[in-house]
C-alpha cells in the first residue's frame, strides 16, 4: 500500500478518468476495489486528482507510519487524520481518519468520525478516538505483525495524529501543513504542494 494514497482519502479526493469520449469523475474511496484491483477499464487513463476547496480549506492534519525498523520501508500500519476545529469554542467540527494496512484497501473510519464530530477538544476526545478506532478497523495477522498488535498500534497512532492535527488548527495566523507524508510532500492550507522532510515516522514505537 503506497502511503501517499491515504492523504487523498482523508481529503475526499476525486479522480478524473479519461476514456477518449467524455470521461468520468470517481471518488477515490470507490476507485480501489480490492488488492491489486482498481476501477479502470480498457482504454481508461487516470489524468487528474482533484481536491475540492471545501474539503481542505480550514482543515489541518497529520500522517503517521509505524514500521518495525528504519531499514524496512513497508508500513506495519499507517494513519492519516485531517480535522477542522473551532478554535474559539474548542470543538472538533469535522474529522477524517484513514488507515493503510488495516483492510484490503485504504480504510476510512466512518463510524469513528461520526462519533467524534462535535466533541469538545480534550483528553476525553483523544481517549475516544483510540477506543473507537480499535473497534472499527479490522487488520489481519501476518508475519510482520499480529492483528492484536496492529489494533493496539492503530488506536495509539490515531490518537497521536488527531492530537497533532488539532494542535495545528489551534495555531492562528500561520499557514501550517495539512498532511505530512513520508513521500516528502505537504499540502498546505491553501492547497499548494511543497517539499518536506519532517513527516512523523514511528519505528518500534518511537519517533525517528
Amino acid at each position: 500500500m503506497r502511503t501517499v494514497h491515504l492523504r487523498f482519502f482523508s481529503l475526499n479526493a476525486m479522480l478524473r478518468i479519461a476514456d477518449g469520449t467524455g470521461g468520468r469523475m470517481v471518488p477515490i474511496r470507490d476507485f480501489y476495489l480490492g488488492p491489486g484491483k482498481v476501477d479502470l477499464h480498457q482504454g481508461d487513463v487516470l489524468t487528474h486528482i482533484v481536491i475540492p476547496g471545501k474539503d481542505y480549506q480550514r482543515y489541518h492534519g497529520f500522517y503517521i507510519k509505524y514500521s518495525m525498523r528504519n531499514a524496512m520501508d513497508i508500513a506495519t500500519l499507517s494513519c492519516s487524520v485531517v480535522s477542522r476545529i473551532d478554535p474559539l469554542k474548542k470543538v472538533l467540527e469535522d474529522v477524517r481518519i484513514t488507515f493503510g494496512v488495516a483492510a484490503p484497501v485504504p480504510y476510512r473510519c466512518a463510524k469513528t468520525e461520526e462519533a467524534l464530530r462535535g466533541m469538545e477538544i480534550g483528553e476525553e476526545l483523544y481517549q475516544k478516538v483510540e477506543e473507537l478506532v480499535r473497534e472499527e478497523i479490522n487488520p489481519r495477522d501476518s508475519w510482520r505483525a499480529s492483528k492484536a498488535f496492529r489494533l493496539q498500534i492503530g488506536g495509539e497512532i490515531a490518537k497521536r495524529a488527531l492530537k497533532e492535527s488539532v494542535r495545528r488548527g489551534m495555531v492562528t495566523g500561520v499557514v501550517v501543513p495539512d498532511v505530512r507524508t513520508t513521500s516528502g510532500e505537504n499540502i498546505s492550507a491553501n492547497g499548494k504542494i511543497y517539499p518536506s522532510s519532517d513527516a512523523e515516522n514511528v519505528t518500534g514505537g518511537e519517533q525517528s
